[in-house]
């Protein structure tokens, strides 16, 4: 799935992880019983959501310590 959208697999990974862009059972499921089990993705909408996903201006994140510009 990371090659088709054009990411590395480990940044595939952190968004799954860190966003809502993806939805477990919609754009992936684990291959087995275990949330240890591989994951297989759904083309389609694996796509749209990566395409739609709402993504933060870095002028809008908050540093908690950095200059003030």
């Amino acid at each position: 799935m990371a090659a088709y959208l054009g990411v590395h697999p480990k940044t595939l990974k952190r968004l799954k992880n860190t966003t809502a862009m993806f939805e477990e059972g919609i754009d992936y499921r684990f291959a087995g019983a275990s949330t240890r089990a591989p994951l297989q993705w759904h083309l389609e909408t694996t796509e749209q959501s990566f395409t739609h996903f709402k993504r933060i201006d870095p002028a809008e994140v908050e540093t908690y310590g950095g200059r003030d510009v």
